[in-house]
Parts: structure tokens; sequence; C-alpha cells
């Protein structure tokens, strides 16, 4: 199971959560050089949870990416790069932000993270092209397409 620790989920509500994202990665990459040269038995021991974090700090990332798309096409343009997003770790990182979001009090952040938790869900259940269809229907208020079962 993938975990994000919760001091660093506050930075996806910062101004510059890429920034925050890569001087946590930063800090942590120094630490683990340091122990593979000062404690290289102890650092052989914490290698595959160092991999776990990178892996979590790439999805963070990606889940960021995905979510200040300024656009739904650019969103779908996004998830489709990064099928990673459908996995079950991209959607506990997103519970884990909406969480923090309303511990925070930031309920606007939370709604809008829970609408793209939505459309990931929609994604696993009809796929990307016919969740995005639904979700992008023309201003006129027209419905999506019925596609063919």
């Amino acid at each position: 199971m993938l975990v994000i620790p919760l001091p660093g989920l506050p930075a996806a509500l910062s101004d510059d959560p890429e920034a925050a994202l890569r001087q946590m990665a930063e800090q942590a990459a120094a630490a683990l050089e340091q122990l593979r040269h000062e404690q290289p038995e102890t650092y052989a021991r914490l290698e595959p949870s160092a991999y776990q974090f990178f892996e979590g700090a790439r999805l963070f990332q990606t889940m960021q990416e995905f979510l200040q798309a300024e656009t739904w096409a650019e969103s779908q343009r996004i998830l489709e790069q990064h099928p990673e997003l459908l996995e079950e770790r991209a959607e506990a990182l997103l519970e884990r932000l909406i969480r923090a979001a309303r511990i925070h009090g930031h309920e606007n952040a939370a709604k809008l993270l829970d609408e793209h938790r939505a459309i990931l869900r929609r994604c696993r259940e009809i796929g990307i092209l016919r969740a995005f269809a639904e979700k992008m229907r023309s201003p006129e208020g027209w419905p999506a397409p019925k596609w063919p079962d």
C-alpha cells in the first residue's frame, strides 16, 4: 500500500505545490545519500521504503498535474498518458487530499478534488473516452452521447 505522510498533503493546497513536492523529494534524496555513505547497512534496509517514497512522490506530482489542468480535455490527455491515476493507490491519495482539505477548512478545494475523484471512478467504470464525453457535454446542455453496450 502506498503511504503519503499526512504532513506532505497540505502541499497540494499550497500556492506552489510542485515546489513543495520538489523540496520534500530533494531533502529525502539528500538524507538517503548521506545514509548510503555513512551507514550502508541501514541504507540497504531502507532502500525499498525509499523507492516506495519516490514512487509516491511521482504519483503525487502526476496527480497535481491532473488536478491543475485548465480544461477537462487537458485532464483527459493527462489521464491517457498516466493510467496509474486509475489505480487504487491514486484514489487513496486523492481521498487523503480531500480529507486534508476539509481538515484545513478548504471546502472549495475538497469539492474540486471530489469532482476529480468522481471522474476517475467513472473512467474506471466506463472508460476514459466515455467518462470524459459525459463530463464535457455541450454548453447548450445536450445529453452525452449514448454508447452501445
